[in-house]
């Protein structure tokens, strides 16, 4: 009887180890894929800052234009007779 309870008591403790390195391996994955997401969100942020400096850029150089006015080059004006 004893011996039966012994055996049971490390049957259920070697149980409980390798459910417990499972479940370590568990958040090691976890952990691994948590990193990746916040790779990519801080590559996406970055290209996010990067689109939004070249639509300054462009908005700029727009007003630019338009401050100026646009005038057609004289190479081009044959554009106007097209029709």
């Amino acid at each position: 009887m004893i011996k039966r309870v012994l055996l049971g008591m490390v049957v259920v403790g070697f149980m409980a180890a390798l459910g417990g390195t499972a479940y370590a391996d568990e958040i090691g994955e976890l952990r691994k894929l948590m990193e990746q997401q916040y790779e990519q969100m801080r590559q996406m942020q970055n290209r996010l800052i990067a689109l939004e400096k070249n639509q300054t850029q462009q908005s700029q150089t727009i007003a630019k234009i338009e401050e100026k006015g646009f005038a057609m080059p004289e190479t081009l004006a044959w554009l106007e007779k097209v029709k």
